[in-house]
């Protein structure tokens, strides 16, 4: 992993039906922990979209946490993970939404 750092290496993407395979991504998005600095609290508008179709357990609980949340605008898309390709009306709908 430590040689990762510097080079990180690309590694096939979690398996999604309609992704393609060629697609990589470095190994460290998979492993290495986001560090928040407390700068992210000054992000006026937020917005959380879960795709459910699909979608691993570990990804609803923090939709649940943030839906009650004012400060988040939240959205369900029966979709897969990939909103864009799998539901792109429903996005853009939010999107469009969120720039009111």
């Amino acid at each position: 992993i430590d040689a990762q750092r510097n080079t990180p290496g690309l590694v096939g993407p979690l398996p999604f039906p309609g992704l393609d395979p060629a697609l990589r991504q470095p190994l460290l998005t998979l492993i290495e922990p986001v560090q928040l600095t407390g700068a992210e609290n000054s992000i006026e508008r937020r917005t959380y979209i879960y795709a459910t179709r699909g979608a691993p357990e570990t990804f609803k609980k923090f939709f649940d946490r943030i839906a009650s949340d004012p400060v988040w605008q939240s959205h369900q898309v029966e979709s897969g993970h990939m909103v864009m390709h799998d539901a792109p009306d429903a996005l853009i709908a939010i999107l469009l939404a969120e720039d009111a």
